[in-house]
């Protein structure tokens, strides 16, 4: 296997495969400085969690939520399988089919003194369930904190 061949003219030249690997090499090993030197290996400020509901409302978090009350079943199965089920404190009736589940808090969504009691910071429901939630969220919970 040459690298180095003659041309017509008698002058030695690296052959093109050869070329296109070694700057493949080179820009892979670029790549690889670049990234490191450019992107940071921590931030100390978290950005704002930006969501926009079922309902068309824009919510945002400052942080991810610690507190969460799930009044809809299959949000609160999702929240287990994403592994955050230590962060909810509040399930509906229906969420009886994860053993962790059973432990939470019971919430009624009609009972909006008792969804406040629990201090959530994010309340996931279905859609249908918005004129039982609306006394909750008719403040902010962010204002019912300060």
């Amino acid at each position: 296997m040459e690298i180095v061949t003659q041309n017509w003219g008698g002058q030695m030249v690296i052959k093109r495969e050869y070329i296109l690997v070694m700057a493949s090499i080179l820009c892979f090993i670029v790549g690889v400085i670049v990234g490191y030197l450019v992107i940071p290996k921590s931030t100390t400020q978290q950005a704002s969690i930006i969501v926009v509901d079922d309902l068309g409302r824009t919510v945002t978090l400052s942080s991810p939520p610690k507190r969460i009350i799930s009044v809809a079943s299959a949000a609160t199965r999702t929240l287990y399988d994403l592994g955050v089920l230590d962060r909810v404190v509040g399930v509906d009736k229906y969420s009886d089919d994860l053993p962790e589940a059973q432990n939470k808090t019971i919430v009624d969504p009609k009972n909006s003194e008792g969804i406040l009691s629990l201090n959530p910071d994010l309340i996931i429901a279905w859609w249908y369930q918005q004129s039982y939630l609306a006394p909750s969220t008719a403040c902010s919970i962010r204002e019912l904190e300060h």
